[in-house]
C-alpha cells in the first residue's frame, strides 16, 4: 500500500474535519476538538494520507527548554499495523528533531496492554513511570472514552528518550 506522508499546516476546514473523524474513531467523541488541529508556532502536525484521504496524524509540541512532547499519534483502524505510525515518527525524527532535545509521550494502558509501546520502543523511548489514572476525572465527562467500562481503568505510562 502506497501511503503519502505529508508535512503540512492544516488550514482548510475539511482537512480538520477529516482529522477529527480519525480522532473520534480512535479516542472517542470530543477527545479532540476543532482547535486542536490548528497549530501554534510551537506545534507541528504531520499527516498520513491514502488516496487523498487523511488516515493518520502525529502532533508534536515543542516545549520550553529542550523538551519535545509527542502529544498524540493516531492512525485509522483500517490502516493500523501498516507502518504508518512508524513512518510518521520517522519523518519527524529525520526532518524536525534535534538530537539536543529530549522527547516524551504518554501511552494509554488498558486491559489489552500498553498502546503504542512497541512503536515508542522502536524509537528508543523507554517506559519510565506509570502515572496512574490521570484521565479518570475527564473520562466520559470531557470526552466519550471507547475503553471505559463501568469505571475508568486506563493508566498513563510515561515514555522518554533523553537528548544526546
Amino acid at each position: 500500500m502506497e501511503t503519502e506522508i505529508a508535512f503540512m499546516e492544516i488550514s482548510h476546514p475539511q482537512q480538520i474535519e477529516e482529522l477529527l473523524s480519525v480522532s473520534k474513531s480512535l479516542f472517542g467523541s470530543n477527545y479532540h476538538e476543532y482547535h486542536y488541529f490548528k497549530c501554534t508556532t510551537n506545534e507541528l502536525i504531520i499527516t498520513a494520507r491514502f488516496k487523498s484521504k487523511f488516515v493518520g496524524f502525529l502532533k508534536i509540541i515543542f516545549e520550553k527548554g529542550n523538551s519535545v512532547k509527542i502529544d498524540c499519534i493516531g492512525v485509522s483502524k483500517n490502516f493500523q499495523r501498516k507502518e504508518i505510525a512508524s513512518n510518521l515518527l520517522y519523518h519527524y525524527f529525520q526532518n524536525h528533531h534535534s538530537q539536543t532535545n529530549g522527547i516524551y509521550a504518554l501511552a494509554w494502558k488498558t486491559s489489552s496492554g500498553i498502546h503504542a509501546k512497541k512503536l515508542f520502543q522502536k524509537f528508543e523511548m523507554k517506559a519510565v513511570k506509570n502515572l496512574g489514572q490521570i484521565w479518570k476525572n475527564k473520562c466520559n465527562i470531557d470526552f466519550q472514552c471507547p475503553y471505559k467500562l463501568n469505571t475508568c481503568n486506563c493508566e498513563a505510562i510515561l515514555f522518554k528518550r533523553d537528548s544526546i
